[in-house]
C-alpha cells in the first residue's frame, strides 16, 4: 500500500517500480511486470533486479530466448558488483 502511494508521488522511482513489478510476477500479471521492470534496467542502483524480473516474466510468457537474455544480463551485472 505504501509503495502505491509513493509511486503516485514519484512514478519513475526504479526501486518502487521493481517492487510493483515483482508483486505483479507473484500475481501472475507478467505483462504488467515487464512494463514496470523495463525502466529499472536503465536505472541505478539495481539494474540487475530489473533484468532478473524481466527474465522471470519472459519465462512465464513462454519467451525463452528473451528470458535467457535478461537472466544473463542480470548475472553479468551481479558479477560486476562482486568483482
Amino acid at each position: 500500500m505504501r509503495d502505491c502511494r509513493a509511486l503516485q508521488a514519484d512514478s519513475h522511482n526504479p526501486v518502487l517500480l521493481s517492487h510493483r513489478s515483482i508483486a505483479s510476477v507473484k500475481l501472475g500479471r507478467f505483462t504488467e511486470a515487464l512494463k514496470d521492470a523495463t525502466p529499472c534496467v536503465n536505472a541505478e542502483p539495481l539494474p540487475e533486479k530489473g533484468y532478473h524480473i524481466q527474465g522471470l516474466a519472459y519465462a512465464a510468457l513462454w519467451q525463452p530466448g528473451l528470458a535467457e537474455k535478461a537472466t544473463r544480463q542480470a548475472l553479468t551485472k551481479m558479477q560486476a558488483i562482486v568483482h
